[in-house]
Formats: C-alpha cells, sequence, structure tokens
C-alpha cells in the first residue's frame, strides 16, 4: 500500500495512475463480462482488436439485447446499485419518481428551488446501457478466451450497427442480416481505438476510446465450443453455408421481382423467386436439428443475459436500502456520511454506462430455433 507523508505527495497525485486505470487487465473484474481494455491490447498501434459473436439469449429470444437502467449510490455501508423499473420503460421506479419530486421542487412562492435540483443531480446517479450475449471467437490480447460465453455491454457504435445490419434502410437495397444468428450470424471484428496519447491529460487514451472502426464479416460464423473447438461438424457447416447461400439467392430474385415491371419480365422472376424459395426450404428439415443442437448446447453453458442485467423485483433487503437513501436524500442529506442501515446485501450488478438503447424489432421467419409453438411471435431484431 502506498503511504502519503506529506501534503506534497497528495499535491502531486496524478489520477491517471490510479488502479483503477492502470490495472495490468481488465479482464480480472467480473469474469461473467467480456471486456476489450486497451491497457490489454498486444497490438504494435496499441488497438484492442478481437473476434466475437453476438447470440441470441437462449432462455428468451425476445430479451436477447437488453436494456439495463441502472442508479449507483453509497450509504454508510458502501457502494450499491439497484436496477431501476425504466429499464422495461416503466416510470414508477421508487428512484426515479423521488428524484423527479427535487428536480421539480418548487418554494413556497411558487418559483423553482434550484438548490434541491442541484442536490438531485449531484446525489441521483442514473446510467444506461444495452447488454448482449457474446461469444468470443479469437482474442490475440487473451487466448484463453476463444469459445467462452460472455456478457458484453454494447457500445453506441457497434448498437448502431447492429441496428442497420438487422433493419436496414428500405432504400438501401441492402439484405437484413441475422446477427445474433446462432448459426447464420457473422463474427463481428472489433477494433478499439486508443485516445489520443496527450501527456498533458495521460487519462485521455483510456477515457477517449472509439469503436466507430467495428464492423461485421459478411459469413456466417456458427457457434463454438467452450473450449474453442467446432462445435458442428464439418458436414453441418456444409450444410450450412449452402442454406445461407440459398436464402441470400432468393433474396436477389426477391429484389428482381420488386424491380420488374409488371409484364413478362415480371412473371419470369416471379418464377424465379419460387425456384429459390423452394431451394431454401428444402434444407429447412436439415437446418432444423441444427438449431435445436445448438439451442440445447447454449441452455447448458451460457449465462441468461435478461436474468443478469434486466429489471426484476428487488429483494427486500434491497428495497429498505434504497428507501432509507431514499429519505436521506429527501431530507437534503448526504447518505453515505451518516449509516442507514447495517448488513443489507449488496446486488451483484456490476457494469454502468451511458450508452443509449435502440429498439430493435422484426420477424423472423423460416426455421425458427426456438421451436413452432412461438413462430410467429416477433423477434428482437
Amino acid at each position: 500500500m502506498t503511504e502519503f507523508t506529506s501534503i506534497d505527495d497528495f499535491m502531486n497525485i496524478d489520477d491517471s495512475t490510479l488502479d483503477f486505470f492502470t490495472a495490468p487487465s481488465a479482464i480480472s473484474g467480473n469474469p461473467l463480462y467480456y471486456r476489450t481494455s486497451i491497457n490489454d491490447a498486444k497490438s504494435e498501434d496499441g488497438h484492442y482488436r478481437s473476434q466475437i459473436r453476438l447470440l441470441w439469449n437462449p432462455f428468451n429470444h425476445k430479451r436477447s439485447l437488453v436494456k439495463s437502467v441502472k442508479y449507483s449510490m453509497r450509504d454508510k455501508d458502501g457502494f450499491f446499485q439497484a436496477i431501476s423499473l425504466l429499464s422495461e420503460d416503466n416510470r414508477n421506479c421508487p428512484l426515479f419518481k423521488a428524484w423527479k419530486k427535487l428536480h421539480f421542487a418548487k418554494k413556497a412562492d411558487g418559483t423553482p428551488d434550484t438548490e434541491k435540483d442541484e442536490w438531485s443531480k449531484k446525489m441521483y446517479d442514473k446510467s444506461e446501457a444495452t447488454y448482449c450475449l457474446i461469444q468470443v471467437i479469437d482474442d490475440q490480447n487473451h487466448p484463453e478466451l476463444k469459445g467462452q460465453l460472455k456478457l458484453w455491454k454494447l457500445p453506441k457504435a457497434v448498437l448502431d450497427k447492429v441496428t442497420a445490419k438487422i433493419r436496414p434502410a428500405a432504400d438501401s437495397n441492402k439484405m437484413a442480416v441475422p446477427v445474433l444468428d446462432f448459426i447464420l450470424g457473422p463474427v463481428l471484428d472489433i477494433d478499439v481505438t486508443p485516445g489520443p496519447d496527450d501527456k498533458a491529460q495521460p487519462i485521455r487514451r483510456t477515457r477517449e476510446i472509439s469503436y466507430s472502426l467495428c464492423d461485421f464479416e459478411t459469413d456466417p460464423c456458427p457457434i463454438l465450443n467452450e473450449d474453442g473447438s467446432p462445435f458442428f461438424t464439418d458436414d453441418e457447416i456444409s450444410t450450412i453455408e449452402d442454406y445461407n447461400n440459398r436464402k441470400v439467392n432468393a433474396w436477389k430474385a426477391q429484389q428482381k421481382v420488386l424491380k420488374a415491371e409488371v409484364g413478362a419480365a415480371r412473371t419470369k422472376a416471379e418464377a424465379e423467386y419460387a425456384k429459390k424459395v423452394e431451394a431454401v426450404n428444402e434444407l429447412s428439415e436439415d437446418i432444423r436439428p441444427l438449431y435445436a443442437k445448438a439451442l440445447d448446447y447454449l441452455k447448458g453453458v451460457a449465462p441468461d443475459v435478461a436474468k443478469e442485467e434486466g429489471y426484476s423485483p428487488w429483494s427486500p433487503e434491497l428495497t429498505a436500502r434504497v428507501n432509507a437513501w431514499i429519505e436521506k436524500v429527501a431530507n437534503m442529506e448526504d447518505p453515505a456520511e451518516d449509516g442507514i442501515g447495517n448488513a443489507f446485501e449488496t446486488p451483484t450488478t456490476s457494469e454502468t454506462n451511458t450508452e443509449t438503447k435502440t429498439t430493435i424489432a422484426a420477424t423472423m421467419k423460416d426455421v425458427n430455433p426456438f421451436g413452432d409453438e412461438d413462430k410467429d411471435d416477433d423477434l428482437p431484431f
């Protein structure tokens, strides 16, 4: 432990050297989550590069991209977090309502109470992020992670690319890409660019990182075993590639139908499209068991992103702790300076961020890897 022997020691502290920023490996945090810290980058240019697959949540495919709104708080017993009802776009969250009461407080004469408003800004620390299940396909910075299934907090730049792939603009002439599909989804090439090397403010290197260079490949990449070995046999992979090619050809044929003028040309294009669709359907029964195989496997080894990062009713202990915190703050008191309880249970949430969640909705056709009983349901992409 570093000892400080004089005021000069304190006056010369460089915050960029805090353990938080200089830890040798960001992977040493919660092992459930995937991190791409440039402090771990082994490339000559300092970029963190890896390859991952974004995956459906095998336990609840409707909640594959999970919005998580959290409030971070401190009391006499330390730091704790609570996942808010705002995660489900429900404003009946006690923390949100308590903040709102302070934020819009009025003085006796009806004018805004700026003191309470400023107090609310200081005390209520709300963050928002979107999480997804991923599998590490390749990571030279941490080779031991290949094949492992993790939860990942999607950077805004990546979430925008996910949205663009899943729901391309109508006039883009681009085929929708099932980026979360267990067997047809493509690899996401991660390229984290470090911030500038500023000697005056060295913290900028880790604070001003960019994910803008991340992008999806074009070919499907089926899931792997957790040890990084192929999950599907060579014959099964050939079937997957054939199925993907047939789907692409069917989409191209459909575009010709949409562009053809009414008449002989359109009739010919429709006939060609029907043949391509039939070719896809011919392989559907061969693909269905592969989805079932992948789904059964993932249910046995993958974390449930909705359970870990989605909202669930608070425990009685957490409810009591939050309510005590709210009461203190409402009275313009800092809960961290005066104990409000004892050994309350601290929830195991661990990630905070200010990313914005984008709602994604569409309908999957053809083979439904989650069973026929909900084949008409809307999927989260």
